[in-house]
């Protein structure tokens, strides 16, 4: 309902907090040109507690990650209320992250006229699938100059 206020836009759980409930948290209208945007947060389960919790009901995943969400306001900025909450909604991202990736940045058909790209490649993160995609480009590019 409105802005809040805390010491970080982007915060990522290290180490084995990662597989708690919550692996990383954004502020989604902090991103350039969202000024007008109302206060957004999207906030990613960790690994291991998606796994443990993939079935649950949307709305108990909504639930219990704004309530983690809560408890790590509650930890980093102590006197500051969470504001209303007018929206929550959870997806699932079933496939998001490999578990076991490639190994190399793109696959090519033996022939070498079709190739997939994507982060499953390299690692379960979008800055992955570009670092295939990027790979790939240069890989063609240095077969078939401009």
């Amino acid at each position: 309902e409105s802005p809040l206020e805390v010491p970080f836009d982007v915060w990522r759980a290290e180490g084995n907090a990662a597989d708690g409930a919550i692996g990383w948290i954004a502020r989604n209208s902090s991103k350039p040109d969202r000024n007008d945007a109302p206060d957004a947060w999207v906030i990613q389960a960790g690994t291991g507690w998606s796994r443990d919790n993939l079935e649950l009901e949307r709305g108990d995943v909504c639930d219990q990650l704004v309530g983690a969400f809560r408890s790590k306001i509650e930890i980093v900025a102590p006197d500051t209320p969470i504001p209303t909450i007018i929206d929550a909604v959870a997806h699932r991202w079933r496939y998001a992250r490999v578990v076991t990736p490639l190994g190399q940045p793109f696959l090519a058909a033996e022939e070498k006229s079709l190739f997939a790209i994507g982060d499953w490649c390299i690692r379960g993160r979008v800055e992955a699938a570009w670092e295939s995609g990027d790979a790939l480009a240069t890989h063609l590019l240095a077969k078939h100059p401009l």
